[in-house]
């Protein structure tokens, strides 16, 4: 196995310091090294940059999603809330962003439970994630491609 390959958990964990409380110190943090490392070994087998990609389309379509969430909270209709907050639910837990993956779960079991009240803001919420989250995933996607894969910004 090359040395890129080596260790997603401790690339993850070197993200983790106490100098940067923006990415988190501990096991329950922003993404989920198992998940990158599964995802970095089919990169391997498939010989395509498929974790820049991936988070490249989520960091796209979130804010789609998330607009699409606040509109039908607007229009008072939570199954519309829990469509959008599970398909971010997903498509971040796919992908090891385990934060943005329990915000969206939380927002979408409240509007399942037609509760749109004890949402409060889900879209700020989210959004704040995700922002959260995007620099680590930046920083996991730089390393395990050793600088070479451009995100889009």
């Amino acid at each position: 196995m090359s040395e890129r390959n080596l260790t997603s958990a401790g690339r993850i964990a070197q993200l983790r310091t106490p100098e940067d409380p923006a990415i988190g110190q501990d096991d329950e943090g922003l993404i989920d090294a198992n998940v990158i490392a599964r995802l970095e070994e089919l990169e391997v087998a498939s010989g395509e940059p498929l974790l820049a990609s991936l988070v490249d389309v989520f960091l796209a379509d979130a804010p789609k999603r998330i607009a699409a969430l606040e509109e039908a909270r607007s229009r008072g209709d939570p199954s519309g809330v829990e469509r959008q907050a599970h398909s971010l639910k997903g498509s971040a837990g796919a992908l090891g962003v385990v934060h943005v993956a329990a915000v969206a779960a939380s927002v979408e079991a409240a509007a399942k439970a037609g509760d749109l009240a004890a949402l409060g803001d889900p879209a700020k919420r989210l959004r704040e994630a995700i922002t959260r989250s995007e620099r680590a995933l930046r920083e996991v996607v730089a390393r395990a491609t050793g600088g070479r894969a451009a995100l889009t910004p």
